[in-house]
């Protein structure tokens, strides 16, 4: 089936990947997805092992991660396949998780959303427009943008609180 056709048949369905639950759970949860996007569509994806799941996602065409918390483990896994997506920022620490990631892979500011209207309005450009969809893919997996939350120096900060423990030992001794 060409890749449009298999965006037309995606676009009617909206997949919830869980981490877990049991029946009662999956029931209740694919009803609350079914009420908040008033719509028979919602699918609610029960568990599945780590590779079914990253297999899922690589046939996905976006991600909207939810807020106001994060979706950092999720960012990642979608990173790591090429799926764009859209999340939303705000004030708290917890808001600010995503939109840092986003940037630190170099993605588009507008995919950072800083109010609901614009996370609307960005999620409904990445799902209408499938030529920047297929683009942001191409880019994300060519220069393996998932690499960057992997870098750095994370031994800096048992340098400091090493630092503050010598600074703390001379002041008493």
């Amino acid at each position: 089936m060409p890749a449009d056709c298999r965006t037309q048949q995606r676009a009617a369905s909206l997949p919830f990947l869980t981490s877990g639950g049991d029946a009662v759970t999956m029931l209740h949860l694919a009803k609350v997805a079914r009420q908040a996007i008033v719509t028979t569509n919602g699918t609610v994806v029960p568990h599945q092992d780590y590779m079914g799941y990253v297999n899922y996602l690589k046939n996905l065409d976006v991600f909207l991660s939810p807020f106001p918390f994060g979706n950092t483990n999720g960012i990642v896994d979608a990173f790591s396949v090429g799926l764009p997506g859209i999340c939303k920022t705000g004030r708290e620490v917890f808001e600010r998780i995503d939109g840092a990631m986003f940037i630190r892979a170099y993605m588009p500011g507008w995919m950072v959303a800083e109010t609901v209207e614009e996370y609307v309005e960005a999620a409904l450009r990445l799902a209408n427009n499938h030529e920047e969809r297929e683009s942001l893919r191409r880019y994300m997996l060519e220069k393996n943008v998932v690499q960057r939350f992997f870098e750095g120096r994370p031994e800096v900060f048992g340098e400091m609180v090493l630092d503050l423990v010598e600074q703390q030992r001379l002041k008493t001794a």
